[in-house]
């Protein structure tokens, strides 16, 4: 996961897209559904942001950023 997740590849937010990427040889910075995640040599997540929108009268509201 490290070593598609974060680095100077060509973002992508899909595994449609980024097995595309992979299958061409191209280098990949996967961000996912949940947005982009970094992490040390070990494993351990550095920085991962996390938003809680709520739906109200026809659009988004954000309720928290963690």
């Amino acid at each position: 996961m490290r070593k598609i997740s974060q680095g100077a590849g060509q973002k992508v937010d899909n595994a449609v897209d980024g097995l595309k990427l992979l299958a061409q040889g191209k280098a990949v910075n996967y961000a996912g559904a949940s947005g982009p995640c970094d992490f040390t040599d070990t494993g351990d997540i550095i920085d991962c942001k996390i938003r809680f929108d709520r739906a109200e009268k026809g659009s988004f509201k954000t309720v928290k950023l963690i």
